[in-house]
């Protein structure tokens, strides 16, 4: 999905539908800043999204090693990353198509 379809998307699930592409880009640009600089300022914050998950930030440690494709060293720099967890009441649903899968719905 790319941010002009993620914005229309948003548009659609509006109340009133009133809403131009730009000001919901505007929002959308918005929750990037706010939460970017939020966990940029306190690592130990949790910004929580409605019921669908919570930022946070998780440090990864560095790393090193030897490719197993080329036999290169690497090594990566610890660092922090902001990540998205998202809630236990919000599930991912496969659709299935053969017959013996009717009862399943999501797993």
């Amino acid at each position: 999905m790319v941010k002009n379809d993620f914005i229309k998307g948003i548009g659609t699930k509006t109340v009133e539908n009133n809403y131009t592409m730009k000001e919901i880009a505007e929002v959308v640009q918005a929750l990037e800043t706010y939460v970017h600089d939020t966990l940029a300022a306190n690592p130990e914050e949790v910004i929580p999204l409605g019921k669908m998950g919570k930022f946070s930030v998780k440090h990864v440690p560095a790393k090193s090693g030897v490719s197993a494709i080329n036999g290169k060293e690497w090594h990566t720099e610890a660092h922090d990353e902001i990540v998205f967890k998202i809630g236990k009441t919000y599930k991912i649903c496969l659709l299935y198509t053969s017959d013996a899968a009717d009862d399943l719905h999501c797993v």
